[in-house]
């Protein structure tokens, strides 16, 4: 079935979830960036068979009506929007990528689907807590090893007589989300295996940790010099230059040819 009639069913037949997540994002804009990047990817990747001027894949449309079939029973069965949502997404970008492509999406392909839904408030919820706690042990070792007394108790680290919170953006889940985002793009374009993929997945885990914590001490270590003169632009600095730290130190590993999979070139 062509590509362009698939997707216009799929839009006319989920067009309910499509309000809804239209409707999401304009009361919420900063959750549809992961959205938008991921699907201006999937047309970036549909470039070169453009410039080939290779015919357009035809798509087997069992897939896409058996998910088509399932959006239906969850509108009847009133399952959450976002659920429908998800699925809508899920099936319009695999018709945009099965376009550009004569192969099944690889394992980053539906990972990067789910992280594009608008899924930073869940993270947060559920794993905020634990990752402050991280945060907060690795940031007390960090300014330790410097010689800077600091004591902790749970979320709480004390400094120069004062206590201060591991809040909610102290947890790194922000940058956690970014890093994770990327690093599903890079192995979507390299077409990483499963098994590579869940590997780079777990450095990424450990690299944004890691980051955030030097962000966070960094940041406290600062305001024992600095005091009440503390410039006000400081804590987006330096949360620009760990990401970017983060980032550089992420591609370097990924760019190691055990990670790189071998091209495949488009028909």
């Amino acid at each position: 079935m062509h590509p362009v009639a698939l997707a216009t069913i799929a839009m006319l037949a989920c067009w309910d979830s499509w309000r809804w997540t239209i409707h999401r994002l304009t009361q919420s804009p900063e959750e549809g960036l992961s959205l938008l990047f991921t699907f201006a990817l999937l047309c970036m990747l549909a470039i070169p068979r453009l410039r080939q001027h290779a015919p357009v894949s035809r798509i087997d449309p069992m897939l896409p009506a058996a998910m088509l079939t399932l959006h239906a029973a969850l509108t009847i069965a009133q399952a959450p929007s976002i659920i429908q949502s998800a699925l809508a997404t899920t099936l319009l970008a695999y018709i945009l990528y099965r376009a550009a492509h004569d192969t099944a999406p690889p394992a980053a392909f539906w990972g990067l689907i789910a992280l594009a839904m608008p899924v930073l408030p869940s993270l947060q919820f559920v794993f905020g807590y634990p990752l402050r706690v991280v945060s907060a042990a690795l940031t007390v070792a960090l300014l330790n090893l410097q010689g800077v007394p600091i004591t902790r108790d749970g979320t709480y680290v004390t400094i120069a007589g004062q206590t201060s919170q591991f809040d909610a953006p102290c947890s790194g889940i922000a940058m956690l989300w970014a890093l994770i985002l990327v690093t599903l793009m890079a192995a979507l374009i390299t077409r990483l295996s499963l098994a590579k993929l869940s590997l780079a997945l777990l450095l990424t885990l450990t690299v944004a940790i890691a980051a955030n914590a030097l962000r966070v001490a960094s940041l406290l270590y600062a305001a024992t010099m600095f005091g009440e003169t503390e410039p006000p632009w400081l804590h987006e600095a330096v949360g620009l230059a760990a990401f970017a730290l983060a980032a550089l130190l992420l591609a370097a590993c990924l760019r190691n040819p055990w990670f790189i999979a071998p091209t495949r070139a488009l028909p």
